[in-house]
Parts: structure tokens; sequence; C-alpha cells
């Protein structure tokens, strides 16, 4: 295949990588030669924080509908809220 390469190519944002493998099947390159990939996670610190019993259901809710646990989806919003 004459894109053979291209998947090691730098993209520019997540999107065009998604859009890049949307359109790609991974059989058509030789990933015996990619690089091994390590993904580091952040430290965490744990908190305790007290909420109306509402909020945690409508939180549990919302992360239940994107597929991902409601804690994770409460780390997503104070994350993005305090950059």
């Amino acid at each position: 295949m004459s894109e053979k390469a291209d998947y090691r190519r730098e993209f520019a944002s997540v999107k065009e990588l998604a859009d890049f493998w949307g359109s790609h099947d991974s059989a058509d390159f030789d990933l015996e030669e990619a690089a091994d990939v390590t993904f580091q996670r952040p430290e965490l610190e744990q908190v305790t924080i007290r909420l109306p019993k509402q909020v945690v259901e409508r939180l549990k809710r919302r992360a239940s509908a994107l597929g991902i646990g409601y804690t994770t989806y409460a780390r997503m919003i104070l994350a993005r809220h305090v950059r």
C-alpha cells in the first residue's frame, strides 16, 4: 500500500487521527515496526466533597449516557472548569 507509513505521521488533532483510522484498516499496515507506547496516568489525590443527592443522581445519569463512571465524569467537569 502506498500509504504504508502514513499511520506514523504526526496528526494535528485527535479528530484528524480518528478520521484517518475511521477510513483505514489497521490490517493494511505492517504494525510490527510500530513503536511501543506507554501512557502515564496523572497522579491523583483523593478528596471528599458532599453533594446534594439530586446532583449525584444527575451526574450518574449523564455519566451513564456517556458510558463512563460518575466520578470520572465529575473529575472531567472539574478539570474543565479550573483550567
